[in-house]
């Protein structure tokens, strides 16, 4: 089946088409999107940046080893004043009541729900965000008043910067009655340690003094130095093992020997040997066993690997008598160890109970003296402080007024109007083009349908004068006129510019047919009912008459039939008897009174006209009327409503399709373009019908110009 998919030259010649909606649209958009602009109350943002000293407080500070005495130290300093506890600040109906003070956003004699409800839509406004990296903080405000939006931050900025003095001074103030706490319990507990220590001095005799201080960590250290000791031991014993076990040639894996994984002109060597390796491996991949430079890759490692054990040889004598000075060195270390530990056990366990508590007392004395000595020396650090602190607020950035609106961004908004315009132009012109159902030039019709225009049919324009005489002479003849019979323009106006046009269109037809000597049978039809078929087929077929050619109409639209009306004929006999073998085909003959012309009427109405038209008795019928003319055309129902065109299109040498511009949708030319080519009909061309003066296809004035100039005149001017 075949297929019409647009392709890139298809979009491009609907743009070039409907550039002027894409344009205009585009046009309408952008201004549109300007003016809504210029409409938008304008929006300013004024930015004051806070530059905050980030100070971390902990233990350290204040103890010197983090050490927490009494177990709450640690609660006053748990939440620091961190960036976010800054913006928090900021945010404080504190600082909002500071700054609506400062610039006098509230009456004096306002009651608090209403000073509460000033803040609130303040507090609303302000944008607070923080930069970590850089220790800053934005204070931003949106307003449509530039001047007031920079006087409103700047006060809370100042604002801030005041407020975080005075909770700066109330944290050192804090602190420093915690720390007078703090001295006067380590007083308390160093009184208390020398009292109990004077007492049992004086109980036992005990004489204060810290000689010979003996305790049980001097030992846990010396026995853990004795360890690390017999550790380093074991490791030097274990390398000169290996080392024995390779001097007496069993392999061994000297990686694990320090000194030897150290030593760089083995290591070399090693490289060497694993390049050569490496090289042999790929060699062998390449080459078979024996080849010249396998051989030379061979010997090559020979001699590395023999050069390996002569530098190893050399070197293990030397590392022995290391390895062995030091195993040395560490058992005489170790023995001194065992001796020392176990003289400081005798003197352990020979120390009197008394000494050890006397020692115990001593050591709790020492601690508290030296605690309460350290917080005396911070809480007089805490005091000065307090007296010189400042405020985390290291700078204050005023904010600038603002001198360019932030909303609306009337380069972005016009922006995207034009994009925006570029997307809906596009979008229309393409609407407009699926809903237009006309074809604007011949050379659309032949790049959409992919097939010749044999013709270019203009508007008939009905002659009443001219119809007058052709009526009379048609009921002098003793026959009856019909208004139909006013479309055979071929007869009733043989000099208009419409009978010249279907003389050009059977001129074309005569170039394109495929029998240029025997019969040819032409099919007419057209997408949809009403494009004029039937017209152009009637008045095509009078034009060949008129030429000499013997020419049948038949009929094979059974089931509206318009030919016999058209030519005033009787409707039957006609076809559908011939096929049902009641009448012969010469007797169903019908003579329209025009020399070389004959027609078969489509007969009374067949409950099957399909099954008819596919059958073997229509097959031997058009069989045996090629025998007996020249020119045989077929009339027949429309393509897409019923199947009857395309069964005729098989069975005839040419199918012509009449297109009535601007009243079929181009998109049935082309569907009913499709259904002939599934049948294989040989489509030979297009014919526009009804084509006006004022369209784009009009061919009046050139058919009119042609006939005038080069048509025969009348006898009255010869």
């Amino acid at each position: 089946m075949s297929q019409y998919d647009m392709n890139v030259h298809d979009y491009f010649r609907i743009i070039r088409k409907r550039k002027w909606v894409i344009i205009l649209t585009t046009l309408a958009v952008y201004i549109a999107a300007i003016i809504y602009t210029k409409m938008q109350t304008k929006l300013y943002k004024s930015t004051a940046t806070v530059i905050v000293l980030q100070k971390k407080i902990n233990t350290d500070e204040i103890f010197g080893t983090g050490q927490v005495i009494g177990g709450t130290l640690s609660n006053y300093f748990s939440s620091q004043r961190t960036l976010q506890t800054a913006k928090d600040t900021i945010m404080s109906k504190s600082v909002a009541l500071r700054v609506i003070n400062q610039l006098g956003l509230v009456e004096r004699n306002a009651s608090m729900s209403e000073i509460d409800m000033i803040i609130s839509k303040l507090l609303q406004r302000i944008e607070v965000s923080i930069d970590e990296k850089e220790g800053k903080i934005f204070i931003t405000i949106t307003s449509s008043e530039p001047k007031k939006a920079t006087r409103i931050v700047n006060a809370f900025a100042e604002a801030f910067r005041v407020e975080s003095e005075k909770q700066a001074r109330y944290s050192e103030q804090v602190l420093v009655e915690y720390l007078k706490e703090q001295v006067d319990i380590a007083r308390e507990r160093r009184e208390q340690a020398y009292s109990d220590l004077l007492s049992f001095k004086q109980q036992y005799n005990v004489e204060l003094t810290r000689s010979n201080l003996l305790n049980q960590s001097t030992l846990e250290a010396m026995e853990q130095k004795l360890e690390e000791t017999v550790k380093l031991r074991m490791e030097l014993e274990k390398e000169l093992g290996l080392i024995q076990q390779k001097r007496r040639g069993r392999s061994v894996d000297i990686t694990q020997i320090k000194a030897f994984s150290a030593d760089a002109e083995l290591n070399a060597i090693e490289t060497e040997r694993n390049r050569t390796l490496k090289e042999i491996e790929e060699m062998n991949a390449k080459f078979m066993h024996g080849h010249p430079k396998l051989l030379v890759l061979n010997e090559n490692l020979i001699k590395l690997t023999e050069k390996y054990e002569v530098v190893l040889d050399k070197k293990i004598s030397n590392i022995m008598t290391a390895i062995e000075q030091q195993l040395n060195d560490y058992y005489n270390a170790e023995n001194k160890l065992k001796r020392d530990i176990e003289i400081y056990r005798i003197k352990i366990a020979n120390l009197p109970k008394v000494e050890l508590e006397s020692k115990k007392l001593e050591r709790a004395y020492v601690v508290t003296d030296e605690l309460y000595t350290m917080l005396n020396k911070k809480l007089e650090e805490a005091k000065l402080r307090a007296a010189s602190e400042v405020s985390d607020v290291r700078e204050v950035i005023e904010a600038q007024v603002p001198t360019k609106p932030f909303y609306p961004n009337e380069r972005q908004s016009a922006l995207a109007g034009l994009v925006i315009g570029l997307i809906l132009g596009f979008a229309f012109a393409f609407i407009v083009e699926s809903m237009d159902t006309s074809i604007g030039t011949i050379e659309d019709v032949e790049k959409y349908v992919q097939k010749t225009v044999l013709g270019v049919i203009p508007h008939i324009k009905i002659d009443s004068e001219k119809v007058r005489k052709f009526r009379k002479r048609i009921e002098s003849a003793g026959e009856v006129f019909n208004e139909r019979q006013a479309r055979l323009v071929s007869i009733c106006d043989p000099k208009s510019p419409v009978t010249e046009a279907y003389r050009t269109l059977r001129t074309n037809l005569q170039f394109a047919l495929p029998n240029k000597n025997g019969c040819n049978t032409i099919l007419f039809s057209s997408a949809t009912p009403q494009e004029g078929k039937s017209t152009s087929l009637t008045n095509l077929a009078v034009i060949w008459a008129q030429a000499g050619k013997k020419t049948l109409i038949m009929s094979c639209n059974l089931r509206h039939p318009s030919v016999y009306k058209i030519f005033g004929i009787k409707k039957k006999p006609g076809i559908t008897d011939i096929l049902a073998g009641t009448i012969t085909w010469r007797e169903a003959l019908q003579d329209p009174g025009i020399d070389n012309l004959r027609i078969l009427a489509a007969g009374p109405y067949p409950p099957n006209p399909s099954e008819l038209l596919q059958s073997q008795e229509f097959d031997e019928l058009l069989a045996e009327l090629r025998q007996e003319f020249d020119i045989i055309l077929f009339d027949s129902p429309p393509i897409l409503p019923v199947t009857d065109a395309a069964i005729i299109a098989s069975k005839v040498d040419a199918v012509v399709l009449v297109y009535f511009v601007g009243k079929a949708a181009r998109e049935a030319l082309l569907r009913a373009k499709m259904q002939l080519e599934n049948v294989n009909a040989n489509i030979i061309g297009i014919v526009l019908n009804d084509i006006k003066a004022e369209g784009k296809l009009a061919y009046t004035y050139y058919y009119h110009y042609q006939y005038k100039y080069y048509g025969v005149r009348d006898a009255s001017e010869v």
